[in-house]
């Protein structure tokens, strides 16, 4: 494994690489790549951690994450894409993981990355949007980020402030679609004790 902070002579001095010679990913230390507190899914299975951990300890980190500098570490990354293979590869007792800088990732980057992915919980994307129109942006310059319709961006900010009741189905799998209870909430604020019986 390559030292990074060595190239410059200053042990705790940010490296940023881009590649080994060969094109293939720097491998950084695990214990030098931090979470996104920030990152929009809140959301994680651990079956889905378990059984990649399995498959790290049998073949290896396949698909390397994406990180940025650390704004405040010295010497320290945070994740930008691939927060699940970084806490598999911790479960699985590795040391380092192949890695890229991406400094111009942002946080629609992080969201459109699991989308594709995973597809994110609604409830992580309901809350990502809420934070995104509280810093300004306009719902159109989301949805065309996010690549999703208008209509679809008030369907999920509408599940912030849900009844309890829809925010109860979503979050135990009973619904997940957005749709789906965005008219789901339009009945409850109609028919409460009928939908809260549902």
């Amino acid at each position: 494994m390559i030292d990074l902070s060595a190239l410059n002579g200053e042990p705790d001095d940010q490296v940023t690489p881009v590649s080994e010679p060969d094109g293939t990913p720097f491998r950084i230390k695990l214990a030098d790549i931090e979470r996104d507190p920030k990152q929009p899914r809140k959301r994680f299975t651990q079956a889905d951690i378990d059984a990649l951990a399995e498959n790290i300890k049998e073949r290896g980190v396949k698909l390397a994450i994406s990180v940025k500098t650390h704004p405040t570490k010295r010497g320290k990354w945070l994740i930008n894409d691939g927060e699940v293979r970084w806490r598999a590869s911790k479960q699985a007792g590795v040391e380092d993981i192949p890695t890229i800088v991406d400094e111009d990732f942002d946080s629609f980057d992080q969201v459109n990355a699991n989308e594709l992915r995973y597809a994110l919980h609604p409830m992580d994307l309901a809350e990502f949007i809420k934070e995104k129109v509280g810093e300004g942006f306009k719902k159109g310059v989301i949805a065309k980020r996010l690549g999703k319709p208008a209509n679809a961006i008030t369907e999920l900010l509408a599940l912030v402030d849900a009844p309890a009741c829809v925010t109860d189905a979503c979050m135990s799998g009973r619904c997940t679609s957005p749709k789906t209870l965005y008219e789901l909430r339009a009945l409850a604020e109609k028919y409460p004790e009928q939908v809260q019986a549902w």
